[in-house]
């Protein structure tokens, strides 16, 4: 490990004192020996939990250190292998049947936001898609169980990890091409189902995010069912967010996105009925476009 891996963080500092930049050297390597000390912890089984929990909370109170930290952890070896795999394997055997407890749901929600924080390293986010570590966490976003707070923490977890990964205002189309293959917007339309309201608003920005790029347009559109089923689940969603208190922020958050795809379903749904079809002969097909209108 290499401490030049955080001095970026404070390269961009301004201010007139004279000593400034022995302070950021000296905070930089406070930095480096907390994050090496945890990440020791964290490659060695028994305290293994208590190590990812330690640099999670580094990474929630200071964000803006997220990205080296992120590109840190991905070149330690055997640092994600012991974060990912052991955690959430241990979380999987839990799920069916579902009985994993609030604290054993922690522990796998501390070892994804540590993925979370990796993703926040453009480079360490390009292994993660090649890695497929994705696969690790979506049985955790496949739960049908609702109002049951562990769940509804795993799923939201799970999707702020993806969130991350579409955070670029134009993520590259290895990402978006990766997200679709593994029907991201499918178990998106799910936690929208089952979630809770925080849940709901990742998912809808989530599919949000990916069909606003060429190739989730061409997926939206490629067939019947891929149209239909997102239209009548964003429906429904918005029908039971309008009966929620406007008051809290998260169903603003979720109202908002709710619209923005439904737009663009809409859109779509256009697009492709006017270019694949004649609109001048009207049949089977094209009557079940107009409804789904």
């Amino acid at each position: 490990m290499d401490i030049n891996l955080l001095e970026p963080l404070y390269e961009n500092s301004t201010t007139d004192h004279p000593d400034q930049n022995i302070i950021d050297a000296s905070i930089a390597a406070r930095w480096f020996s907390e994050i090496q000390q945890f990440i020791m912890l964290i490659n060695n089984p028994p305290t293994r939990t208590l190590g990812i929990m330690k640099l999670k909370n580094v990474y929630l109170n200071n964000q803006e250190i997220g990205p080296e930290l992120g590109l840190l952890l991905w070149n330690t070896p055997g640092t994600l292998f012991h974060c990912c795999w052991y955690e959430l394997s241990e979380g999987h055997k839990l799920l069916s049947p579902p009985r994993i407890s609030f604290l054993e749901s922690i522990k796998v929600c501390n070892a994804l936001i540590l993925i979370q924080c990796i993703a926040s390293h453009p480079e360490a986010r390009m292994g993660l898609i090649e890695a497929e570590i994705l696969q690790y966490f979506y049985p955790f976003l496949v739960t049908s169980e609702k109002a049951l707070l562990q769940f509804d923490n795993l799923r939201l977890t799970g999707l702020i990890v993806i969130k991350e990964l579409l955070k670029d205002a134009d993520p590259t189309s290895k990402i978006v091409h990766y997200l679709l293959k593994i029907e991201t917007v499918p178990l998106c339309l799910r936690c929208m189902d089952v979630g809770d309201e925080s849940a709901k608003s990742v998912a809808a920005f989530v599919i949000g995010k990916i069909l606003t790029q060429d190739e989730g347009k061409v997926y939206n559109g490629s067939f019947l069912d891929r149209m239909k089923a997102p239209k009548v689940w964003l429906c429904e969603c918005s029908s039971n967010a309008n009966r929620t208190p406007y008051e809290t922020m998260e169903c603003m958050i979720l109202s908002s996105f709710i619209l923005d795809c439904s737009l663009i379903f809409t859109h779509n749904v256009l697009d492709f009925a006017f270019t694949v079809y004649d609109n001048s002969v009207l049949g089977e097909r094209e009557l079940s476009f107009a409804k789904i209108l």
